[in-house]
This record gives C-alpha cells, sequence and structure tokens, in this order.
C-alpha cells in the first residue's frame, strides 16, 4: 500500500512514496536507537520524520502498536521495561518536533516553549509521587542503582583482564548506593532540564538539517542556520554568574551545601544554552575554515562529546566578544531568545 500526499509545497522537491514500509522502517531506526543506549538522543530524529511526512494520525497508529508491543514485553521481561519507558519518552518529544514544524515556529522559540511544557510536566509528576507515596523515589533509583551495579559488576567479573580497582569500585556502589543517589537527588533537577533541552535541540537541529527529507510534503519557512546563529540574550549572563558564584562560596567554604546544590542546578539549567551557542560557533568557524559535510559532522560531535566544557565556555565568552565578526562577512548579529 503506498499513500501519497495530496499536495506538495514546492515543485522543485521530490515527493516521497510513503509507503507504511517505510513508515515502520522509521520505527524500527528509532527502537535501534533506543536499544543502543548512547545514541538515544538521535531516536527522535526518524520518528519526527515519520511525523511530518505520514501525518499525526497514520504515525501515531504505527507507534500505538509497537508501543502495546513493548508494553507486553516489558510485561513479561522485566528487564526490558527501560526500552518502553525510553522509546515513549522519544516518540513524545518526537511529536513536539514535529508540531513545531507543522506551526511554522521558530525553531528556537518552539524548542523553548516544549522544553520548559515538559519540564513543568515533569516537577507535576515527581510532586505527585513524592507525595502519595513519600520516599518511593528514592527506593526505585536506589535500587535501580544497585540492579545495574550488579549486573556490571557480574559481567566484569567474567570478563578476562577486568581491572580489579572497578570491581572493588562496583562492589562498594552495590554496599553503599547512597554514595550515587545523593548526588542524583541533590543534582536532579538540574540533569533533567539539561537533558530536556539537548534531546529537543539535538532532534530539531538534525530535523532541519535533513530537511530535504521532507520538505515536498511540508513547508516550513526556517532553516538550519536559525539554530546555528542563536545566542543567548546579555541579561542572561547575571543568573549565571550568580550560579557560578555560589558554586565557588561552596568550593571555598564560605556557604554550605545548600549553596553547590542551587548553584549546580541553576549552572546546569543555564549552561545548556550557552553551550548550544558553542556548537554554532564551531559550526561556523568549520564552515569558515571550508570543512563541510560529514568532516563538519563528524567534527562537532565528537568535540560536543568529549569537550563541551570548552563549548559552554566559548558560549558564554561570546556575550561579549562576539566571535562571528571574525568569521563572518556578513554582519549578522545572530537569533535571541
Amino acid at each position: 500500500m503506498v499513500l501519497r500526499p495530496k499536495d506538495s509545497h514546492s515543485t522543485k522537491l521530490h515527493v516521497p512514496e510513503l509507503s507504511l514500509a517505510k513508515l515502520f522502517f522509521l520505527i524500527s531506526l528509532s527502537l535501534f536507537f533506543v536499544l543502543s543506549g548512547a545514541l538515544m538522543f538521535f531516536a527522535t530524529v526518524p520518528l519526527a520524520i515519520a511525523f511530518i511526512l505520514y501525518g499525526a494520525k497514520r504515525a501515531w497508529l504505527a507507534n500505538g502498536v509497537t508501543l502495546v508491543l513493548c508494553l507486553i514485553l516489558s510485561l513479561n521481561y522485566p528487564n526490558t521495561l527501560s526500552v518502553f519507558v525510553g522509546y515513549a519518552g522519544m516518540l513524545l518529544i518526537s511529536y513536539l518536533i514535529a508540531s513545531i514544524v507543522w506551526n511554522k515556529e521558530n525553531p528556537i522559540t518552539g524548542v523553548v516553549k516544549r522544553g520548559l511544557g515538559l519540564i513543568a510536566i515533569g516537577i507535576l509528576v515527581v510532586a505527585s509521587v513524592e507525595i502519595a507515596k513519600p520516599g518511593l523515589i528514592e527506593s526505585s533509583v536506589t535500587s535501580t542503582v544497585v540492579m545495574q551495579a550488579e549486573k556490571l559488576h557480574e559481567t566484569l567479573s567474567t570478563t578476562t583482564g577486568a581491572q580489579g580497582e572497578m570491581l572493588r569500585n562496583l562492589e562498594d556502589l552495590m554496599n553503599k548506593p547512597e554514595i550515587i543517589v545523593d548526588q542524583f537527588l541533590m543534582y536532579g533537577f538540574g540533569s533533567f532540564v539539561a537533558m530536556v533541552f539537548l534531546v529537543l535541540w539535538v532532534g530539531m537541529y538534525i530535523i532541519l538539517k535533513n530537511a530535504i527529507v521532507w520538505l515536498g510534503v511540508q513547508s516550513y519557512p526556517y532553516g538550519v542556520r536559525v539554530m546555528t546563529r542563536f545566542r543567548m540574550p546579555f541579561e542572561m549572563v547575571w543568573p549565571l554568574i550568580f550560579a557560578l558564584t555560589l558554586c565557588v562560596s561552596y568550593a571555598y567554604e564560605v556557604t554550605g551545601m545548600w549553596s553547590n546544590v542551587i548553584g549546580a542546578n541553576l549552572l546546569f539549567s543555564l549552561g545548556v544554552f550557552y553551550f548550544f551557542q558553542g556548537t554554532g560557533l564551531l559550526v561556523d568557524l568549520l564552515r569558515f575554515w571550508g570543512i563541510l559535510g560529514f568532516f563538519r559532522t563528524a567534527i562537532v560531535l565528537v568535540v560536543a562529546m568529549t569537550s563541551y566544557e570548552l563549548l559552554f565556555m566559548f558560549g558564554v565568552l561570546d556575550t561579549w566578544i562576539n566571535f562571528r565578526k571574525f568569521l563572518n562577512k556578513e554582519k549578522n548579529e545572530g537569533d535571541i531568545l
């Protein structure tokens, strides 16, 4: 069965044949990313493309079947519950990304609005669970940490050449899971905020980067450069400085732990946007050097994963220096949030 769109928004673009086989291929690709763990950030891309190409009704129907199958699998094999949860989360975010395209919103504004909505929902869910069953979240996190540590310890124990120090660290973690649990509870909010915006941003960026795949079906007035030219408003540097001050004051024992908790969570929440700004600077720098295509993408991914602190720092410095005036002939101050 082949489903063709009723009309095309561009006569110059190829309109793909929207077969059901291609729809389920996109879903399978997303499941692969979810199963891979480290590549879960990219699971939103094929799902968002499916929503854009096939429409909300068809995409939800096909993904609903997949969700039910994942749920049945998780009920029979509890170890696969994380697959169901991860896929459901990526599915929701993918729909939100597709809605930015459908509504023809500015991608930066759309990501921020939907990110704040997801954060509000997350806070409401956590607060409701904690009120209904106090301590449930802490006990759940503790059991998860212990279970994962036991699995990793069992795997490494049977691996030739496994380091004894790593095994001892895992044993300590199994005996004292609060080492990790306390850190998670104190800094979980900031990490959650950063993760939400990171997944939304990466998904939206890759969708725009590969717009040729879907522009024949759905028109959209913005390009990927809107995201790479993103700049934080100057006023946002003050809460960032305040967060850094709280962290430094704790490091020098001027204030208590509360200072580090508030400062670190605020730093994570704001820092992710300066990371995006620094990444955009890197993209412009590589374009200035004439590095394009796959090599530029590979360099950006490697630097983002290994030197994210450096990108954050340059994003902050760009507030005062405006590095782009040294890289671009045209005068473009960037998009302000």
